[in-house]
C-alpha cells in the first residue's frame, strides 16, 4: 500500500464524519494529473502554493499601514501565517481536514493588491476587482513556471477544486457568473468556512496590535473597549474568538454527517450571536480610531495616487509594460484586464519602483 493510501485511510479513522476526505476531491480543474504515491491531493496543493512566486511576493505587500517599515510590521505574508495558525487550531478542534484547511489558508491572499485595502479599493472602482477572485485567476493562470525543455511555460498551479473553491469563498464574490464552476451561491466546504472565520480573527486582532505599535491608538483606549465587551481589560482577543467559534460550531455540527452535509445551504462554522455583536463593535472601533486616522488616510491616498497614475499610464500605452507582459497581449486579452492584472500582481516595493521609473527623471 502506498503512503498516500495509508494517509487517506487514516483520515477515515481520525476525522469527524462531516470532514472532507482527501480521496473525495473532485480533482484538478485545469488538466488531469496522476495521484502522488506519497502525498494526499491537498498536501500537494499546500506545497505548490508555499513554493510559488505569488506566495513569496506577500512578504512585500502590507496590510493597512503602508509605507511603514519596522521589525514588527505585519505584511500579507505574516497575516497569511496567522490565518493558517488559527485555521489549523479550529480544524484540529473540530476534527476537520487540516491539509485542506492549510492549503486554502496559504492561498487565500495570493491575489491581493499592493498597498493593502487602498489598493483593492482603487482597482475595485476601476475594474470591479476583488482579491479573492484574482487569487483564483493567479492560481489558474497568472502564476507562471518554467517548463524544462520547452519555450512555453506552465500557466497556473493546477490546484484542486476544493482548494480553489475555499480561496474564492473566503470573501464576498463580486462577479459570480465568472466563477460558476465553483457554485458561488453554495457554502464552501467546512474547511473553507474555517478559513473565512480565521481570516476575520486575524484581521480584527492584528489591526489593533499594529495600530498600538505605531502609536496610532493608545493601549488604554483598547483596554477600555475590552472591559466593556469582555468584563476585563487584559484580554487576548484571538483566544476569546477561537473559544466561541469552536463551541458554537460544534453545536451547529451535532447532527451533520457526510451524507447530509451537501443538503445544507448555510454556513455551519460560525460565531455565536453575542460574539458577532462584540466583533462588530470592535470593527466599528477600528474604523473610527484606525482607518479614519489622518496618518492612515494620508498613506491610503498616496497608495491610491501611485496606482492611479500607473493604471492610467499603462492603459494609454500598453507597450510601456515590461516585455514579460507581452505574452498576454499576444494571447488577445483586453488591455484593461492586462493592466489590472499587472498592477494587482505588483508588490508595494515594485509598485514604487515602477512609479519612480515612469515619473522621476533620474530613474530608468
Amino acid at each position: 500500500m502506498e503512503l498516500r493510501e495509508k494517509l487517506e485511510k487514516r483520515e477515515h479513522k481520525e476525522l469527524a464524519p462531516y470532514a472532507f476526505l482527501s480521496e473525495n476531491s473532485r480533482g484538478r480543474i485545469d488538466f488531469p494529473e496522476p495521484k502522488s504515491k506519497n502525498r494526499t491531493e491537498f498536501l500537494k496543493d499546500e506545497e505548490r502554493i508555499l513554493f510559488s512566486k505569488s506566495f513569496r511576493k506577500l512578504s512585500y505587500k502590507t496590510q493597512i499601514f503602508i509605507f511603514r517599515t519596522g521589525d514588527f510590521q505585519r505584511t500579507r505574508l505574516t497575516h497569511t501565517f496567522e490565518v493558517e495558525s488559527f485555521a489549523n487550531d479550529i480544524s484540529m478542534a473540530l476534527e476537520l481536514n487540516q491539509n485542506l484547511t492549510r492549503a486554502i489558508s496559504l492561498g487565500h491572499d495570493i491575489g491581493h493588491t499592493p498597498f493593502g485595502h487602498s489598493g483593492e479599493r482603487f482597482l475595485g472602482k476601476e475594474t470591479g476587482f476583488k482579491h479573492n477572485e484574482h487569487s483564483i485567476d493567479v492560481a489558474r493562470r497568472y502564476e507562471i513556471s518554467p517548463k524544462f525543455g520547452s519555450e512555453e511555460p506552465y500557466f497556473g498551479k493546477n490546484l484542486t477544486w476544493e482548494v480553489l473553491e475555499g480561496i474564492l469563498k473566503h470573501s464576498k464574490i463580486k462577479n459570480p457568473r465568472n466563477y460558476s464552476i465553483f457554485n458561488p451561491n453554495r457554502p464552501a466546504t467546512l474547511e473553507g468556512q474555517v478559513v473565512n472565520c480565521a481570516d476575520e480573527i486575524a484581521q480584527i486582532s492584528s489591526d489593533i496590535d499594529d495600530a498600538i505599535n505605531l502609536k496610532i491608538i493608545k493601549g488604554k483606549k483598547v483596554n477600555e473597549l475590552h472591559q466593556k465587551l469582555f468584563g476585563k481589560s487584559e484580554v487576548y482577543r484571538p483566544k476569546e474568538f477561537l473559544k466561541d467559534l469552536i463551541k458554537n460550531s460544534k453545536e451547529n455540527l451535532k447532527e451533520i454527517t457526510r451524507d447530509n452535509i451537501d443538503s445544507i445551504d448555510y454556513n455551519l462554522i460560525t460565531f455565536s450571536d453575542s460574539m458577532q455583536e462584540k466583533m462588530k463593535e470592535i470593527d466599528d472601533f477600528c474604523k473610527d480610531n484606525i482607518f479614519e486616522n489622518p496618518q492612515v488616510r494620508r498613506t491610503d491616498f498616496k497608495g491610491e495616487l501611485i496606482l492611479s497614475n500607473l493604471f492610467d499610464t499603462f492603459k494609454k500605452d500598453i507597450m510601456l509594460l515590461p516585455i514579460s507582459e507581452r505574452i498576454w497581449i499576444d494571447k488577445g486579452l483586453d488591455n484593461k484586464i492586462i493592466v489590472k492584472n499587472y498592477i494587482a500582481n505588483l508588490t508595494d516595493k515594485s509598485a514604487l519602483e515602477e512609479y519612480d521609473r515612469l515619473f522621476l527623471p533620474y530613474r530608468e
